[in-house]
Formats: C-alpha cells, sequence, structure tokens
C-alpha cells in the first residue's frame, strides 16, 4: 500500500506519526505520577494521608521531606552521587541527587532521577540529523546517476555538435 503513495502522501504520513509519538510522550509525561513527588491532589485530598495523621505529622517535621509540603526552588541540577553516598545515604537511591532549597527549611539535598527528557531531544536531533544528512547523500547520488544515464542514452559526443 505504502508503494502506491506518492512522495507527498508519505511526507505528511510519517510528520503526521511523529507529532503524534512526540504528543503521546508529552502526554504521558504530564499525566503520569513522579515517585518521588506524587501530583499535589494525591497528597492534600487523599484519605489514605488524611486516615494516617501521624504520617502526615512525621513528614512535615522531617526536614528530609520539605518539598513535600512547602515551596521550593531547584538550586542545582541532578549530580552524581560519590561511591561513598551511593552506599551509606538514602539520597542516592539511583546515583543521583539534587540540592533544593525549601522556604520554610533551606537547603536539602533529595533524591533525583537524570532528565531523560534532555537525553530523548538528544537523540531525536541526532536521529533527525543522521536523517538528513542521508536524504542529501541520496538525491546527489541519484543526480550523478541520472547525469551518467543521460550520457549514456545520447552518446558521449552529443555536445559537440
Amino acid at each position: 500500500m505504502i508503494e502506491y503513495m506518492s512522495s507527498r502522501k508519505m511526507i505528511v504520513c510519517v510528520t503526521t506519526l511523529i507529532v503524534m509519538c512526540i504528543l503521546v510522550i508529552l502526554l504521558e509525561s504530564i499525566l503520569t505520577d513522579d515517585p518521588i513527588k506524587p501530583l499535589p491532589h494525591k497528597l492534600r485530598g487523599s484519605e489514605d494521608i488524611k486516615a494516617d495523621e501521624s504520617l502526615q505529622e512525621l513528614l512535615r517535621n522531617s526536614t528530609e521531606y520539605c518539598w513535600v509540603f512547602e515551596p521550593y526552588v531547584v538550586k542545582e541540577d541532578c549530580v552524581k552521587c560519590s561511591k561513598y553516598e551511593m552506599k551509606n545515604s538514602s539520597i542516592c537511591i539511583d546515583g543521583y541527587k539534587q540540592l533544593i532549597h525549601c522556604e520554610k527549611t533551606g537547603d536539602v539535598w533529595v533524591h533525583c532521577q537524570l532528565n531523560m527528557v534532555k537525553h530523548f531531544w538528544m537523540f531525536e536531533i541526532c536521529m533527525l540529523s543522521i536523517a538528513a544528512l542521508g536524504a542529501l547523500v541520496i538525491k546527489y547520488r541519484i543526480r550523478i546517476i541520472e547525469e551518467r544515464a543521460s550520457v549514456r542514452y545520447r552518446g558521449p559526443n552529443h555536445f559537440e555538435a
């Protein structure tokens, strides 16, 4: 079926599929909960946390979890933990930590996951660059083959007359 489509229709179809994939990825990242920081509506109005007020009070009094209940600003992006921190610290679960500044508590190191969105877009840019380079090489090669074919068809002395 695809071989019967014109090149314009194929480009439109492929572009539509790429846009749909990007939209699905963005929508998924928006709608899924982060295990490190749940969505605010799941924390504040949830019956589970209301039922267990002792856990909620423990989290509020802990400086380690200030980011759950206080506004915060990221002071330092995710950095790799040292080997010592990975063995002895509960913050370095996946090997990365992040410095945040909670409004009331102050500076706190918290667990973070490396920003995979940045890596995804870098991968996409690399793949699109390779695809564009491949398309240019193919166009150049087709032009050379067509010139050689036209010379053979007309004959080598066609332009000398």
